[in-house]
């Protein structure tokens, strides 16, 4: 009894003792609420066919949050998982907690954490007690920290450079990986791959529905790989961070061009921290209407502008803007979003197209 009480007590202190790496797996919208699914990327550990790891499950409602911290043990060769530990928090305070392991559960209920998990194997290894629970409402504020590596896991573009390499050779290493993982090809052309998959249903309700988008972009014999992802659910769409696919960006940059995965860093240019507007040039892009396809045209260019210095004149057809199609804007969000952006004194991708040749440019004060 003495000694229940001592794990009791270690338990109860060990938010305070235990740093965690929370990963967002999914967050799911819901009618006046939400759902967050984490796993904690410092804690996952296999020795054989047995793999331990941390999950969060978290209910964010209007009066508050409800998390529940597990601790799991998956027996892969077997596919079952049974929860060692559950704790639960109550608006960020401890409410109860279980010692006593669950008999095993069907593995498909947290297929898609236990994909995660793997994908972090050797990265982890810290096996402590519990830890703290991600902050409450973490979807809509703060974002969850990515693996060591120098990517951010807030980050939601990835631009990497693969060395002597043609489109076609990077196509095929994304399709090849992709398709592994359970995408689909949706669309492809010499400058893009697009592929989906649809997430796993929680409570009844369809999980929300993946996009993920890889540039390509010929350099002088090498290709300027951008990825983002996109989650949409219903008529709402969201970027998602691109912590969970680093491992797989590496790889399929590894696959072509042989850089050790745990060399291959995000070449993005990282937005400084500030919301004052830059003194000095403006941004200076006038955005026009859509064409055809649907993208926005620039209207003008003005002259001395942060923009004109870029190179982009008007009648440029913007492809994409931090990864992210100007399909998916009208003209007033995208001059919104830009405007937001450069207060923010961040750096601005723009992917282009002028009289059929595509572009990127990279704009920062």
């Amino acid at each position: 009894m003495k000694k229940f009480f001592a794990l009791l007590l270690v338990f109860a202190l060990a938010p305070a003792a235990y740093a965690s790496n929370w990963i967002l797996v999914k967050e799911t919208p819901s009618l006046g609420w939400k759902m967050f699914s984490y796993i904690d990327a410092d804690s996952v550990v296999q020795e054989g066919s047995m793999l331990t790891f941390w999950y969060s499950f978290n209910v964010t409602k209007a009066l508050g949050t409800n998390q529940r911290v597990q601790k799991l043990e998956v027996d892969l060769s077997a596919e079952h998982y049974r929860i060692l530990e559950t704790h639960v928090f109550v608006n960020d305070r401890p409410e109860s907690q279980s010692l006593a392991p669950s008999k095993p559960r069907n593995s498909k209920e947290v297929k898609e954490e236990i994909a995660m998990a793997l994908r972090y194997v050797g990265k982890g290894g810290e096996t402590g007690p519990v830890p703290a629970p991600p902050p409450s409402g973490a979807g809509g504020g703060s974002s969850p920290q990515a693996p060591a590596g120098g990517n951010s896991g807030a980050s939601v573009l990835f631009t990497t450079t693969i060395m002597g390499a043609t489109v076609q050779e990077v196509q095929d290493a994304i399709i090849a990986v992709m398709t592994r993982e359970k995408f689909t090809l949706e669309e492809i052309d010499e400058n893009k791959v697009v592929m989906g998959r649809q997430g796993a249903s929680v409570l009844f309700m369809p999980g929300a529905y993946s996009r993920v988008r890889f540039n390509m972009l010929p350099r002088e014999g090498n290709i300027k790989l951008l990825v983002n992802q996109v989650d949409s659910q219903g008529p709402q769409s969201q970027q998602r961070p691109i912590a969970a696919l680093v491992p797989l960006i590496r790889e399929i940059r590894n696959k072509v061009d042989g850089t050790p995965k745990d060399q291959v860093t995000n070449e993005t240019a990282a937005a400084s921290a500030g919301t004052e507007t830059p003194k000095g040039k403006t941004l200076g892009i006038v955005l026009g209407a859509k064409n055809a396809e649907g993208f926005i045209v620039i209207d003008r260019v003005e002259t001395g502008s942060k923009g004109a210095e870029s190179g982009l004149v008007s009648h440029d057809v913007l492809l994409e803007v931090n990864g992210r199609s100007t399909k998916e804007f009208d003209p007033g969000s995208l001059k919104a979003y830009l405007e937001e952006k450069w207060s923010q004194k961040a750096s601005i991708i723009l992917v282009y197209s002028r009289e059929g040749k595509t572009d990127l440019v990279t704009i920062k004060e």
